[in-house]
């Protein structure tokens, strides 16, 4: 059994995994640890042929190690000299990666959202439109009466645009 540290450079993250040395490599579970496509999955710059279950079908964590121990790349020892793992995110988790990256540059602490919100003058926690009730709704939307009439009736464009 040995400890591999392995790094994916475009998310800076480190994953230990522990594998025998004889054990065929996993390049699906590779895949998962960092959201990647098992498909485009590289290791220190090398495609590993793999087979329809996304295990390698000939190469060993051994053969692979001594592979990069005589080439002098790093061989996944410590987190300085850790297997460099490339490919591209998959769909879903480049997804959400974006999603997190989006949030957290955009994002607002609770207390600055409850200090702005409170200290607002026009501040109200009910619906602006409370004019309009559910019965009022439906007619609007089960009747084809022209826009202006709508209009004329609501006098509020923002009212409107769920009926569209």
């Amino acid at each position: 059994m040995r400890l591999i540290k392995l790094l994916c450079p475009p998310l800076s993250k480190i994953v230990p995994i522990m594998a025998w040395v004889d054990q065929r490599l996993d390049l699906g579970s590779i895949a998962r640890a960092f959201g990647l496509d098992p498909v485009t999955v590289k290791i220190n710059g090398h495609f590993i042929s793999r087979g329809v279950d996304l295990i390698a079908s000939s190469v060993t964590w051994k053969s692979l190690l001594s592979f990069f121990s005589a080439r002098g790349v790093s061989t996944g020892d410590s987190d300085s000299a850790s297997l460099i793992v490339e490919g591209k995110l998959s769909k879903v988790t480049d997804f959400w990666f974006s999603f997190f990256k989006w949030v957290t540059r955009h994002s607002v602490s609770r207390s600055e959202l409850y200090e702005t919100s409170s200290s607002r003058k026009d501040f109200n926690p009910r619906p602006r439109h409370s004019s309009l009730t559910s019965s009022t709704i439906e007619e609007a939307r089960s009747t084809s009466l022209p826009k202006a009439y709508l209009e004329s009736q609501f006098k509020d464009r923002d009212k409107l645009l769920f009926m569209a």
